[in-house]
């Protein structure tokens, strides 16, 4: 009876340990391809850089934050193991993850969720556009579609968040981008997405002339309809994804409502318990982000980059 009275003790001692020690933690992986746009257009390495700087800060002891720089190097079997991928980069024949979406989907099926902004949710019309379209659907729930999709730049105004978690501490705020629209949504058994964002963008970007990307029937027709900038997803197999068809100006990280939309949905992701005023981390002064772009400046520098400081200056801290 002793015997037994010391090993049910023994369970329980165990059992209270086990209790109080802390979760393991998350590994995230920021995944960042190259740039073919204008000077603080699509600065994925840099995007993937800060973001992961922002995570790690805003996620202390929550989880281990991985940047792979495709583009200097990095390799995608560096996101071997990870609990959330997280991907910036260019799309069509520039995308960085052509040729390695099934491995992307083996990755999934071993349990990794995955995000994905702007450009890099499209593969386009050319060969192999439409299986790696495909994959990305039952990731991420979505992906943009030429003739369908839409990519103009407005002011978009977010003013309705979703009920759930990841819009913790969000404020509603506007910001100017090419915020992309009319997104093709999967039609995939099983998958459950939800809004995370939505804007009702101006009639006038949707009277755009036709063209892949510029209009279509569709789009004309649907004045003032709400349109998902920013969406989650839930998996049949248990993860989760989301896509985000902003940020295409690297800037917009340093709007505060745009930034912690972005640290929550990524926890939300990796299923990280969010606060209830969400997640927040420091952000460089656009100056500070101007000084690590290496590409040449754009013929408009001077009113492009003075036209953003003056939006920054007026953005809520």
């Amino acid at each position: 009876m002793k015997f037994f009275a010391k090993f049910a003790a023994c369970l329980l001692a165990c059992a209270a340990l086990c209790a109080c020690a802390p979760a393991p933690k998350k590994k995230i992986s920021v995944v960042s391809g190259g740039s073919v746009h204008y000077w603080g257009d699509h600065e994925n390495e840099i995007m993937g850089e800060l973001v992961s700087g922002m995570l790690r800060e805003a996620l202390a002891g929550k989880a281990d934050v991985k940047f792979v720089n495709l583009a200097a190097g990095g390799k995608i079997e560096e996101a071997a193991g990870s609990d959330a991928v997280v991907v910036f980069g260019e799309g069509e024949a520039s995308h960085p993850l052509k040729g390695k979406m099934e491995y992307l989907k083996s990755l999934n099926d071993e349990g990794a969720s995955f995000g994905v902004f702007h450009y890099a949710l499209m593969f386009g019309d050319g060969e192999g556009g439409a299986q790696n379209a495909a994959i990305l659907d039952s990731l991420i729930g979505g992906h943009y579609q030429t003739h369908w999709s839409v990519n103009p730049y407005y002011d978009a105004k977010f003013e309705k968040f979703a009920d759930c978690d990841a819009a913790r501490g969000v404020r509603p705020f506007e910001i100017y981008d090419e915020w992309h629209f009319n997104m093709k949504f999967s039609e995939n058994p099983g998958q459950k997405i939800t809004n995370l964002a939505v804007v009702v963008p101006p009639d006038k970007v949707r009277k755009r002339r036709f063209g892949p990307n510029s209009g279509n029937e569709f789009v004309r027709k649907n004045l003032g309809r709400e349109e998902a900038i920013f969406w989650l997803c839930e998996n049949p197999n248990s993860t989760r994804g989301f896509g985000c068809t902003g940020g295409h100006a690297v800037w917009t990280l340093a709007h505060p409502d745009f930034r912690k939309l972005v640290l929550n949905a990524v926890a939300w992701l990796a299923k990280i318990d969010i606060p209830e005023g969400g997640f927040d981390a420091k952000c460089p002064s656009l100056d500070e982000i101007a000084a690590k772009i290496k590409k040449p400046r754009r013929p408009d520098y001077e009113g492009y980059f003075s036209d953003w400081k003056k939006a920054a200056a007026g953005w809520r801290r």
